[in-house]
C-alpha cells in the first residue's frame, strides 16, 4: 500500500512539474540615455517577450512591444515618449510564462538646446522701439561679442570702418570737399560723446574718432579753400 502511495505521488509530481516553468530574468537598466533605455531579458520562454514600464512600483503603464529572444534571451530597447529624462522608473520582463522580478532605473536629465544669439540685435531693437541709445551696441555686438580687443573685432577699427563708409558714399553721391568737411566737423564734435549730442552710445574706446573727425574736417575746408571746390 505504501509503495502505490510512492507512486502516485511521483506521477502526480511528474505532472505538475512540466506546468510549472520559470520566468524570465529582468537585467539591469543599461545604455540609460534621457529618453532611451535598454534592459536584457534572460530565461525567456516561447517566441515574444517584453518590458512592461511605469512610474510606480507594481503599477506599470506602458508596454514596450514584443521583442524575440534568441537562445532565451531579449534585448529590449525603450525609447521616446512617454519616456521623460531625469525620472525615476520601475520596469519588470515579462513573456508568456510570466514577468519577472522589479528593476529600477532614473533617465538621464533633458539637456537644453544652446540659446543662439542670432538676431540679438535686433530683438533688442524692435524690443526698445529702435531707441536710438541702442543702435550702436547693438551693431558692435554682432562683431565684438564682449566689445574688446582680445575676444572680438576691435571696436575703434568698427566703427572707423561705419564711418568712412559714410563719408565715402557722401562724397560718391556729392563730389563736395565742403560738404564732407562741414558733415565731419559738425559729427566730429557731437557723435561720440554718450551724455551729449546725438547720443549713440558710442564706447569711449571709439570716442577718439570724434577728433579725428574734427581734425579730417578741418583739413578739408582748408583744402576746399585751397582748391575753392
Amino acid at each position: 500500500m505504501t509503495t502505490c502511495k510512492y507512486i502516485v505521488a511521483m506521477l502526480l509530481m511528474l505532472m505538475i512539474v512540466p506546468l510549472a516553468s520559470a520566468v524570465p530574468t529582468t537585467g539591469v537598466a543599461t545604455l540609460i540615455g534621457s529618453n532611451n533605455v535598454t534592459i536584457t531579458l534572460t530565461g525567456c520562454t516561447g517566441t515574444d517577450a517584453w518590458i512592461v514600464w511605469g512610474q510606480n512600483s507594481n503599477g506599470y503603464a506602458w508596454n514596450s512591444g514584443n521583442y524575440t529572444p534568441v537562445a532565451g534571451t531579449a534585448v529590449v530597447l525603450i525609447y521616446g515618449a512617454p519616456l521623460l529624462g531625469g525620472t525615476y522608473y520601475y520596469a519588470k520582463g515579462c513573456d508568456s510564462s510570466g514577468c519577472g522580478g522589479e528593476i529600477t532605473f532614473t533617465t538621464l536629465p533633458i539637456t537644453p538646446l544652446p540659446i543662439t544669439t542670432f538676431g540679438a540685435g535686433y530683438r533688442n531693437l524692435s524690443a526698445s522701439h529702435f531707441n536710438i541709445m541702442y543702435i550702436a551696441p547693438a551693431i558692435e555686438g554682432v562683431y565684438s561679442p564682449v566689445g574688446s580687443v582680445q575676444y572680438g573685432f576691435p571696436r575703434i577699427l568698427l566703427y572707423g570702418i561705419i564711418i568712412s563708409m559714410v563719408f565715402i558714399g557722401l562724397w560718391f553721391r556729392t563730389r563736395s570737399i565742403r560738404l564732407c568737411s562741414s558733415m565731419a566737423l559738425m559729427f566730429g564734435g557731437m557723435l561720440f560723446y554718450p551724455t551729449s549730442g546725438l547720443m549713440l552710445g558710442i564706447p569711449a574706446s571709439a570716442q577718439i574718432l570724434g577728433g579725428v573727425l574734427l581734425a579730417l574736417g578741418i583739413t578739408g575746408w582748408l583744402v576746399a579753400l585751397w582748391l575753392k571746390k
